[in-house]
This record gives C-alpha cells, structure tokens and sequence, in this order.
C-alpha cells in the first residue's frame, strides 16, 4: 500500500511572521517620519505656570535668553546638522546647573530659552550670578569645521516683577529685549531689562535717501580703538570704527547702518569722511603732544574699486600735514583671497607707493596665498580674534597663532592680535612674540575727545608695571 507524500512545506512560511512584523516596523517608522512634528515649545507655558504660583507663593520668577554671539559666522562655518549638534550640546551642559524643576529649550538655531521656577531668594544678585555659570557652561570647546571653536554666549535677563505687564507673553519680550541689548555690547554680555531699553524688535536698515541725509549732516563720525605694543606697553595705533550719532535712537553700531551705506554703494563717501575727521583729530593730538604714533581705517572693496581713491588720500593727508605712514590702511583678508582684480591692486600699489601701510584684516579666516600678501603691499596682519579667545589655555590656538607669528617673521611683516580679552590673553601673545595686541581687555572704542583721559590713565599704570615684553625683558 502507498504510503501518503508527505505535505510539501513552503520553505519560507516558518519566517512570515518574522517578516509581517518587519514590515510592520518599516510602516510604523514611515508614519512617524510623515506625519508633522510638533513646533518646539517656546517659554511661555511654563512661564504662566511659574508666574502663577509666584503669585500665589509671594515669590519671584524669571526668563532668560542665551544666543550664540557671531550666529552669522557659525551659520557660515558649520552645517545645520554640526549647528544643530552645538546648541544641543550647550543645552545638555547647562540642564546641571539648573534647578529639577527650571525649564529650558532651544530657539531657533543659535539661541537657547530658559525658565526660572519660582523662588524666595531670586533677585538680581542671584540671577546674574546664575548667568555667569550658565556662560561659562556654555562657553566650552567644540570640534567643528575642521578646528575647535569656541563659542561665547551674550545673555539677556528679565525678573517678573519687573515686566511692564504681568503675563507670560510680555516676561518673554522683555527677556529678548534685554538679550538685544546684550547683543549690542557682545560678546560675552549680560543685560537685565528694565523699561529704559530700546524697543525689543532691531531698528529697520535706514534707506539711501536717509543715510545721505546723515552724511551730509555729520552724523557719521570716528571712534578710536587702541593698539598696544607688546614690547614697550604704549600705544602703537588706534583703529577707526564708524559709529552714528542718531538724533532719536542715540549712538547706533555699524550693523545698524553699514549693510545700508553698501547696498546704497555710499561706502567711499564714508571712507572719505572718515579720513578726513581722523587725520583732524591726529592733527589736535599732536598738537596736545599725546604721542599717538598711527591711526587705521578700513577700506571695502567699493573703496578699492574707485580709480581716484589714492589721489583722494594723497590730497587729505597734505592738506592735514600728516606723514603717509601715519594713516595705516586695513583690507578684509577675504578681498586678498579673492581672484585678482586690477582694480583693488592698482589702488593699493599706488596707496604703498604713497607710503601708506597696510594691514590685512581678519587674517587666518579666508586663506589669502602668501603671493595674494605681496601682491596687496601687507605690512601688518591681524590675526583673527576666533584664534585668540582662549589662547592662554588652549595649545591648539597656540601652536595656530605661533605659526602666523613665524610666517610673518620670515615675510618680514609684523603681527597683530585682535579680539584680546583677559591679561592671561595678553600675556601669552607677548610670549608667543606677537607685536602689536587690540581688544576689550585693553579698552573699548571711544570718541576722539575720551582718548586723552584714557591715554593718561594708562601711561600712568604703565608707569608702576616693571616688564612688559622681550625689551624690558632683555634690559634687566
């Protein structure tokens, strides 16, 4: 008798529910990646929540924002994803130096919202002392572009009770409106509000018509930074920066006006007054015997583009009685790392010609060829302040900046440092050899009539400081 075949098996059915629950998986994971995700949550729901119980308690609350300071140059420098991954990174560092029940989240890509829960002791003195640990928290390397960056944080402060309203939603403006008046003093700046800021929204960039208007009428004058010799302590030079002196808003920062005057192409008529107005002052220093041995100013490529510039110059300085080499000229290290243009060579081989120094700016940020150097006349670079925020600690930065420093030395230009913040900054550019150093932590641009004062109160510090640099070093 035949014996029944046995049932055939598919080989695969034993793996079909493997298979159904991977395709399951799969479909689950499509509907998640479809369907809309919600809009992160800013810091008003927990800023009601805090407000109430406040009330309730007879406590104080607060909001604070931290931005990024140059958000422009990172959104330039990292990829969304590595920008993404630093605020992330920021946030995860400060949730430790909170309270369990204060809240914090991003916003937008460089700015991160934090919530104080209610307390009896929350008052300015804590709060700005919460601020400094939350800024130096944040205030840590991080590897992107190739490079650690170190990126300083400005912060704007609001106490509840000190809102023009009690809501949520006027806490948070009034929390952005002081970051933006930290942001105006960045980096590294703290503001708490009160009702005397400016308005939270940033002023509109001015029309053609109106920055004509505030050239002709001289509201567009110089403000002067000093630059310092390492070796000696004194003043080497001091750079010009444009301020405006607004009959409403009060005295405005370049960002405020600068994009306009380039939109409107009125950067050279700012260059022109601006040399005019500091060779004057250059004049009435010498005749008070201040000493001041150079003043600089920065040329735009709009400047570099007209064919009368050096003429123009040239013309200034005699009328001033000003030795050439007393008007140092500075150029952006990207228009050096550009292609060629007859153009901007021409303009600064006839101002070298004229005697005239030149700096190239921001160097270390745009990868100008060493032929680009000796093509544009340099005499001077300045090292960009993004190798310099952290230079004392940091032996990445130093072997940066020693490397600049040893370039310059065999090209036989000299060096300068911006962005110097601290005495520990200054210290170790003198003892990498850097010649020249700039920056906050020797003193913030001023107006013309303020530089005396300054002058004399630094003169006589230096006057009780034994060594400076490898000069007094050596005369021991």
């Amino acid at each position: 008798m035949q014996q029944p075949s046995p049932r055939l098996t598919p080989p695969n059915d034993r793996f079909a529910p493997n298979r159904f629950g991977r395709l399951r998986a799969l479909w689950r994971r499509v509907v998640t990646w479809l369907r809309p995700q919600p809009a992160p949550q800013g810091p008003q729901p927990d800023l009601h929540r805090f407000m109430e119980r406040a009330r309730s308690l007879g406590q104080e609350c607060a909001c604070l924002f931290l931005a990024l300071d140059q958000a422009d140059d990172l959104r330039r420098d990292l990829a969304p994803a590595q920008l993404q991954r630093l605020r992330e990174d920021i946030i995860n560092r400060l949730r430790p130096i909170l309270r369990s029940e204060d809240t914090l989240g991003p916003d937008g890509a460089t700015a991160i919202w934090v919530a104080l829960a209610p307390t009896a002791k929350m008052n300015l003195e804590n709060l700005i002392a919460i601020s400094g640990r939350l800024m130096a928290a944040a205030d840590q390397p991080f590897d992107g572009a190739g490079r650690l960056l170190y990126p300083s944080c400005s912060i704007g402060l609001a106490l509840a009770s000190q809102c023009p309203a009690a809501s949520a939603a006027q806490l948070e403006k009034a929390a952005r409106q002081a970051l933006q008046a930290a942001q105006a003093h960045a980096p590294a700046a703290i503001r708490l509000y009160c009702a005397t800021l400016p308005p939270a929204t940033p002023l509109p960039q001015p029309s053609r018509s109106v920055m004509t208007q505030a050239l002709q009428k001289g509201q567009l004058h110089p403000w002067f930074q000093p630059q310092i010799s390492t070796d000696t302590g004194d003043i080497s030079g001091l750079e010009m920066l444009a301020r405006w002196h607004h009959p409403n808003n009060g005295v405005l920062p370049p960002a405020n006006f600068l994009p306009a005057l380039g939109a409107a192409h009125l950067l050279p008529n700012l260059c022109e007054q601006m040399v005019q107005a500091g060779l004057s002052w250059l004049s009435q220093w010498d005749a008070e015997g201040l000493g001041i041995p150079e003043i600089s100013i920065n040329l735009s490529a709009q400047d570099l583009a007209d064919p009368g510039l050096a003429d123009r110059i040239a013309w200034h300085l005699d009328r001033a009685d000003i030795a050439p080499h007393r008007l140092r000229l500075e150029i952006l290290e990207t228009i050096a790392a550009a292609p060629p243009n007859d153009a901007s060579t021409r303009a600064l081989g006839q101002l070298a010609a004229l005697g005239c120094p030149i700096d190239l700016d921001d160097f270390g940020t745009a990868n100008a060829s060493i032929s680009a150097i000796r093509r544009f006349h340099a005499t001077r670079i300045k090292i960009d302040r993004s190798f310099i925020s952290h230079i004392e600690t940091d032996r990445s930065q130093q072997q940066l900046v020693a490397a600049m420093i040893s370039m310059a030395e065999h090209l036989q230009i000299a060096t300068l440092a911006e962005g110097v913040e601290t005495a520990g900054a200054h210290a170790m550019l003198c003892q990498l050899g850097c010649q020249h150093v700039q920056g906050f932590g020797i003193a913030h641009p001023m107006p013309g009539g303020d530089l005396g004062k300054w002058l004399a109160s630094h003169r006589a510090k230096q006057g009780s400081i034994e060594n400076w640099g490898p000069k007094a070093r050596q005369a021991r």
